[in-house]
Order: structure tokens, then C-alpha cells, then sequence
């Protein structure tokens, strides 16, 4: 049985490194179904997050070191990295 603390986080330093876990022997987790939702489908996205739960969703985190607080708002839309999943959890704005 291989945990997430036993993963080596190696690529603190932009070295990239292959994965030398041994493989999963026991689930963890079972899938029974999922949606998926449309690409860039804003619409469908808050629908999903509002009626149905958290999303995983995948995301260019490339600016995410100079995340403080609030709302982000520093995405690259126009040439996006796309290189983390993250679970969507919910929506708003802030101040209002």
C-alpha cells in the first residue's frame, strides 16, 4: 500500500524526476461513474459545483507562488500552462 506521504516531493527545484513509488497493490479509492463536463464551459462548470459538489478541475498554476489572498486572478488565458488537477470547491465574489 503506497500513502501520499510516501510520494517524494523532488521537484522543489525545477529538476524534474521520475516516479519511483512502487506501484499501488490496494486501492484506495473506487470509481463508480463520472461527468465530464465540457472544455471551457463556464456555464456547466458553476452549474456542476453548484449542484453536484467540489470538481476536479485542471488549471495553469503558473502564477500561483504570488498568490496572497482573495480572488486570483492572475491566469494566462490567452496562452495557458495547464499543469495541475485541483478540486473546485465553490464560487463568488468578494467584497460584494
Amino acid at each position: 500500500m503506497v500513502e501520499e506521504y510516501q510520494y517524494p516531493y523532488t521537484e522543489y527545484y525545477g529538476v524534474e524526476s521520475s516516479c519511483n513509488v512502487p506501484k499501488l497493490t490496494i486501492p484506495k479509492v473506487k470509481l463508480s461513474g463520472f461527468v465530464r463536463l465540457g472544455e471551457n464551459n463556464y456555464l456547466d462548470l458553476l452549474n456542476a459545483v453548484a449542484t453536484v459538489g467540489p470538481i476536479a478541475i485542471s488549471v495553469d498554476a503558473s502564477n500561483w507562488h504570488a498568490y496572497d489572498v482573495g480572488i486570483f486572478d492572475g491566469c494566462n488565458q490567452s496562452n495557458p500552462d495547464i499543469d495541475h488537477v485541483v478540486v473546485l470547491v465553490g464560487y463568488g465574489e468578494e467584497n460584494g
